[in-house]
């Protein structure tokens, strides 16, 4: 019986060390696995790879990725990845890739103009403005205050721009004066010299403007060639005194152009009317 047991005993230690070696060269070939199970391998380069379990209990090679230089293969997974929008364009491309609608207004799409609005009616003239009469003056204007040594008309445009208007008063202006009630003030018995420059009708004739009208130009003191146009103002308003025939003629003295006594240049010394502007 001992010897028996003995031998038993070696059998079985001989069967575990062969087991054991058994084990030992399948450990050579890697380790013992389930067969189909997949687990994460190491790769040469550092990455992650994967190897299967064969059917003999066996892990077969690690099967890496290959190396393409693509984004999956050489992509930094440090960190996740962040959407970078749409890349940036140079202004010329940009410019470029503009299409045509974008950078120019087709013309309906252009406001249109505002529609011509028709003129207003246009304003009404307002007739020159009297500036007020000067103190009586004689016929020969030559000298008076502002004329800087003018003479006739002249000298009178210059005396009124001096006075504070532009012009001696024409006939018409002293008309609308009157129409418009500027004569209010004047006093009653003044008198007012009248430069005449329109066509009248003086007692059923027609009178041109001329030399014999306006005591030649407002230089002549006579009363022999020349007669002088004025305004007499009394009770009743403004009357005015015109010469039918305002022919002016030297050779002629005490003519028939002459008016003697009625329009007098010579002696006589009348206000001066001045107008300014509107």
């Amino acid at each position: 019986m001992s010897r028996m047991f003995w031998f038993a005993a070696l059998v079985a230690l001989s069967a575990c060390d062969d087991d054991k070696k058994s084990m030992h060269d399948s450990g050579e070939q890697g380790e013992r696995c389930v067969p189909g199970q997949a687990v994460a391998c190491p790769c040469t380069d550092g990455r992650m790879g994967a190897q299967t379990c064969e059917d003999d209990g066996t892990f077969a090679a690690c099967v890496c990725a290959p190396t393409t230089g693509g984004d999956d293969a050489d992509a930094d997974t440090s960190s996740p990845a962040v959407d970078q929008g749409t890349p940036p364009v140079e202004a010329d491309a940009a410019e470029a890739l503009t299409p045509d609608a974008a950078v120019s207004t087709p013309d309906a799409a252009l406001p249109e103009p505002d529609a011509a609005l028709p003129e207003p009616d246009a304003a009404p003239v307002v007739p020159d403005l009297i500036t007020g009469a000067s103190a009586p003056v004689t016929s020969d204007w030559a000298g008076l205050p502002g004329s800087q040594g003018m003479i006739g008309l002249e000298a009178g445009n210059m005396f009124c721009a001096f006075s504070g208007g532009d012009h001696v008063c024409d006939y018409t202006e002293l008309r609308a004066a009157e129409a418009r009630g500027e004569f209010a003030s004047v006093p009653v018995g003044t008198t007012a010299w009248v430069q005449r420059t329109t066509t009248e009708l003086v007692n059923g004739v027609e009178s041109p403007p001329g030399p014999g009208g306006n005591c030649n130009d407002w230089t002549f003191t006579g009363n022999h060639l020349a007669d002088g146009e004025y305004v007499a103002f009394g009770a009743e308003g403004a009357e005015f005194f015109l010469d039918n025939d305002t022919l002016y003629d030297p050779a002629n003295p005490n003519g028939p152009s002459v008016a003697t006594g009625l329009l007098e240049c010579g002696g006589m010394s009348r206000s001066i009317f001045c107008c300014r502007a509107p």
